[in-house]
Order: structure tokens, then C-alpha cells, then sequence
């Protein structure tokens, strides 16, 4: 690292499978030496926020390699039909789009998000069990989520006043599949929608982990070290994103992978 150079993770999005591999990753990087919580600057997007808030936590993420499978209704119910018009919308209308009709595209995701009836707070709820309710202990966080009503997009810090795991679950409120979750009032969707990885967020010399690369490639902006799936990673992930029962496989793969990219991030550490 040159010096006087600042360090920055940016964890990206990658659903439920995603969020396994990724906190599988972290953990294997921490028992190698590299615990990635050092960072000045932490970007978590979707998924990675929620892997994001798990690794500022302070718990022992070797203890989430193996989680129940989770029978609630927001799990196994919902419209994924919504998250692939979703998809659809900002691949269209996004993209190079000036601000406001970037917005504009996002209310209309917004507006599919409200229309599909799901149990509101659980998903909030099942983020405080994985994140814990602890406080914003990390000054450099930082955590997008798009407001439904006005289609802008937020980041969420420490300044906010809102606690980890509640920002968490409004950047992972995958439009079909978890109901927008309310936050002072507000309702909030999927953070991906801001900027795919949300890279430009990133001070420093940046560690760029891309659960889905391999589907979906966000770019990996000013990557010094870019981490995405080999290929057990990527056997693992499978291509349904919200599948729980894979969540051991991913965890195992990303903690296996990350004996090689340690030495890459140490480089640069």
C-alpha cells in the first residue's frame, strides 16, 4: 500500500447465498490474519450490507457457518416475478440516466415493491438475529437503501442515528421478496438499485468482494484487489439466490477460497 493510504472493503450484492459466501470469506480471511473490519471505509450493498453489519459486529462469524432453514413466509413466498421486473426497469432505465429520471425508474420499483404482500418487519427481524442490535461501532460504514416514495437514494451512516442491522435490512429489501422496510417513518428497498457495488462510496485503496460477478458483473471501480467466486464458490451459489439450504455450502466455499485471498489483500494491507 502506499503510504498514507487509506484501506476500503466494499461488499456487494449476492441475495442469500451471496451473504453466506461473502461472511464465509470474511471469517476464513480472519483465521489467515486479515480481518477486514481494520478498513477506514466498509461499503455493504444488499447483501453486503448485511455482511457488512455481521463483520462490524464483534461476533464470532465462524458460528454462522451452518444456519436453520428459514420457513417463514417472506422466504418461500413473495413474487420473484416482481424482482425480475425490477431487474428489468434499472438495466433500462438506470444506467447512464440523469439523476432525476434515475429516480424516477426507482419510484417505479418502488411502487412493484409496495404491491406485493408480505409480512412487514420480518425480514427487519431476521436481521437483528444475524446482525445483532448492537450499535454503530465502525465511523466509517456506510450502507445504501433507496427511499419507495421518492425513489432517492440514501446512505446510511453512523451520523444517521439508525442502528446497524436496520440499515442493513432496508439495503437487502430485495423488491418481491422482503417488504421495504420502514426507518423513521420511511420505507426503504434494495440498496443495489443506487449503484450496483456502490464502489464510487469507497475512500482508499479498495478490497472489492462480488458475490455475483459471475451473473452479474457491477464493475469493480477502483478495485486493488477484486475477490469474486472461483469455481466451488460458484457451484455453491448455484443460480437460486434465495435458496437458504445452500447457506453451509456457500459459508465452507468462501472460507476455502479465502486462504488464496488473503495473500492477495496483505499485498495491499
Amino acid at each position: 500500500m502506499r503510504t498514507g493510504e487509506s484501506r476500503a472493503v466494499v461488499l456487494g450484492p449476492g441475495g442469500v447465498v451471496g451473504t453466506a459466501w461473502s461472511v464465509g470469506l470474511m471469517h476464513g480471511l480472519r483465521e489467515a490474519g486479515v480481518d477486514l473490519a481494520e478498513a477506514e471505509t466498509i461499503v455493504g450493498t444488499s447483501a453486503g450490507a448485511i455482511a457488512a453489519g455481521m463483520l462490524i459486529s464483534g461476533q464470532d462469524l465462524g458460528a454462522q457457518a451452518t444456519r436453520p432453514t428459514p420457513t417463514e413466509p417472506e422466504q418461500s413466498g413473495g413474487d420473484p416475478g416482481v424482482m425480475v421486473q425490477a431487474m428489468a426497469l434499472a438495466r433500462a432505465g438506470l444506467g447512464e440516466a440523469e439523476e432525476g429520471r434515475r429516480d424516477e425508474v426507482r419510484r417505479e420499483i418502488g411502487r412493484l415493491a409496495m404491491g406485493v404482500e408480505l409480512p412487514v418487519g420480518l425480514h427487519l427481524e431476521r436481521m437483528r438475529g444475524l446482525v445483532g442490535a448492537g450499535e454503530w461501532s465502525h465511523g466509517g460504514l456506510r450502507i445504501p437503501a433507496i427511499d419507495v416514495e421518492t425513489g432517492a437514494a440514501v446512505v446510511f451512516t453512523a451520523e444517521d442515528g439508525v442502528l446497524p442491522y436496520e440499515a442493513a435490512a432496508a439495503s437487502s429489501a430485495i423488491p418481491g421478496l422482503m417488504a421495504p422496510v420502514e426507518i423513521g417513518g420511511r420505507r426503504y428497498f434494495d440498496g443495489g438499485f443506487r449503484n450496483g457495488l456502490s464502489t464510487d462510496l469507497a475512500e482508499g485503496a479498495a478490497v472489492v468482494i462480488e458475490p455475483l460477478a459471475h451473473f452479474m458483473p457491477g464493475g469493480a471501480g477502483n478495485a486493488r484487489v477484486h475477490i469474486v467466486p472461483d469455481e466451488a464458490g460458484r457451484a455453491a451459489i448455484g443460480t437460486d439466490f434465495a435458496d437458504a439450504t445452500r447457506w453451509a455450502d456457500c459459508f465452507a466455499a468462501g472460507a476455502a477460497q479465502a486462504v488464496r485471498a488473503a495473500d492477495e489483500i496483505r499485498a495491499i494491507w
